[in-house]
């Protein structure tokens, strides 16, 4: 199936219940990986938890995939402009992040499925601010063929891998394979340090035959397809060490290409339903809603599904039937090409009526979103103070201590710190202005890559918008700066009005005031580029 056509469902077989994290203490099953870190373990127990009540008791977790690991100015870069809508339309925040960590779509001029599309430098720290907001941390992969000459993308008819070749060690397809498994591990043992779990579902639809890695009998077969899972589960964990894994088999035990209990922590059935390997497995009927590889293009909201005439479906009566229907479903992931980058926004950068009810479903009080998930500690209310163990680092080398901040001389040094539904609040820090470059605050971060920026350097102070990969200049105040004298700038955020604020110590004077409605919520930041720089006297206040 291409890319086009990937617009689908994936639904899990365990439902919500409030105790989970009182539930840690029952006995239970106990997840593959015995070095599983602390929050994985949690997380597993959560979800166990979540499985054994039904649709009366519990909640459909709403997920929702948010691109891939493609570097800036590839056309799937991961973002969460999309979560971010759904947010000022709802006013919540969707339980699950998902994205592709290894994506097989590669173009043919960029053979190199590593250099162009394993690119972690957004996704580990967006998914570390996800799960310490209190969200769910998903992963997907599929994996370009390794062959003895060159990695594919996509096979050319009639050519086939050879499974022996690829896991033999030191062959040219066992050494190209290693090579995307070594550049996986980095993306998890980033979010393991930062003490993240991943729910990580690797082989996506291993059971349709276009895959290299199918277990279609002219691909791998089942013998083959179970030989590179537990290969790559067995190097990633007991060699690479990545022990915050919870693995996610995607197919049923019945399936023959299933590789055994323990190599899974969760499996679903081909029709996208998945289910705790230890609960009673679930294969849903062709009359379930949705049938079989549900598309979202024919559930509602794809302009293919208009131009061929498809009938859209209402979302209250999706998610009504889900609960009638399938009471043990417990998340979904909606993804579609259409709501990326490229598609989901107009020209202007508005929002686009994508959903057709959409924003319905996720208010729905059937569906559980991420300030209703309880398995990790969220961060705490606004504060005058920070914690110097709580700052994310985005980018550049950056140290911390009670008092202050510091990041080496880069490109860009970017740190974020606080609760990603902060609204009204100031942020403020002191900083010497720099000789080059640019340096100042951060506020409203809905994510990594999407904030507000007051900025100081020799020629000024400007207030900047960073939304959809591009840094907007929304005001400016023309002052010239000595280089090295401390300045104290303030960022106010009162509904859509931003006013910001410059202190050279005879007090705080409001220099630039605009209005701006793009980013309604997000936490604290501090930004320098093309200098190095140190910030104190940091402070959010309400």
């Amino acid at each position: 199936m291409s890319l086009l056509r990937r617009s689908f469902f994936t639904l899990l077989f365990f439902v919500p219940v409030l105790a989970a994290l009182a539930a840690a203490e029952k006995t239970g099953p106990l997840p593959d990986n015995p070095n599983l870190i602390e929050p994985g373990r949690r997380l597993y127990t959560y979800l166990y938890e979540l499985s054994r009540s039904d649709a009366t008791t519990g909640k459909l977790i709403s997920g929702h995939w948010f691109q891939s690991s493609f570097s800036p100015g590839k056309i799937h870069t991961f973002q969460v402009e999309e979560a971010l809508e759904i947010r000022r339309h709802t006013g919540k925040w969707v339980g699950l992040l998902d994205g592709w960590i290894c994506p097989d779509f590669v173009a043919e001029s960029e053979p190199d499925p590593i250099a162009g599309a394993m690119w972690y430098d957004d996704m580990i720290p967006e998914y570390v601010l996800w799960w310490r907001n209190g969200g769910i941390v998903h992963a997907d992969a599929t994996f370009a063929a390794p062959l003895a000459d060159r990695y594919a993308p996509r096979l050319e008819k009639g050519l086939k891998v050879d499974v022996a070749s690829v896991l033999t060690p030191g062959t040219p397809a066992n050494r190209r394979w290693r090579a995307i498994c070594d550049r996986m591990s980095v993306f998890f043992k980033g979010l393991e340090a930062q003490n993240v779990p991943v729910v990580f579902r690797p082989f996506t639809e291993a059971y349709l035959a276009h895959f290299w890695y199918s277990n279609a009998p002219r691909k791998l077969g089942n013998e083959g397809f179970i030989r590179l899972y537990r290969d790559l589960h067995d190097y990633l964990t007991l060699e690479k060490k990545c022990n915050n894994i919870l693995w996610e088999f995607q197919g049923g035990k019945a399936d023959p290409h299933y590789p055994g209990d323990a190599y899974v922590d969760v499996y679903g059935s081909r029709s996208e339903y998945v289910a705790w390997k230890i609960g009673p497995f679930q294969k849903q009927g062709d009359d379930d809603i949705p049938q079989g590889n549900a598309e979202l293009g024919d559930y509602g909201v794809s302009k293919r599904a208009d131009q061929a005439g498809k009938p859209r479906i209402s979302w209250l009566t999706w998610v009504e039937t889900i609960k009638r229907q399938c009471p043990r479903l417990a998340f979904y992931i909606t993804w579609n090409k259409e709501w990326g980058p490229t598609k989901r926004v107009g020209p202007d950068d508005t929002y686009c009526d994508y959903d057709r009810g959409y924003d319905a479903l996720i208010a729905h009080d059937y569906v559980l979103t991420r300030d209703e998930i309880s398995v990790t500690p969220k961060p705490p209310a606004l504060t005058d103070g920070v914690a110097a163990d709580r700052w994310i680092v985005s980018r550049g080398r950056w140290s911390f201590d009670a008092t202050a901040a510091q990041v080496d001389a880069a490109d860009e040094g970017r740190v974020l710190y606080g609760n990603t539904d902060w609204t009204d609040y100031a942020v403020q820090a002191t900083v010497a202005v720099p000789a080059n470059g640019e340096s100042g605050i951060l506020g409203r971060c809905a994510s990594t890559n999407i904030f507000y920026h007051l900025a100081v350097s020799v020629e000024g102070v400007t207030l900047y918008r960073r939304h959809n990969h591009k840094l907007d200049k929304l005001g400016t105040w023309a002052h010239t700066f000595r280089a090295g004298e401390d300045c104290t700038l303030k960022l106010d955020f009162r509904g859509d009005r931003l006013e910001g604020y410059v202190d050279l110590g005879a007090g705080a004077e409001k220099r630039i005031s605009v209005n701006d409605d793009r980013i309604p919520c997000g936490c604290v930041g501090l930004r320098a580029v093309g200098t190095a720089a140190s910030f104190t006297n940091i402070q959010v206040v309400p």
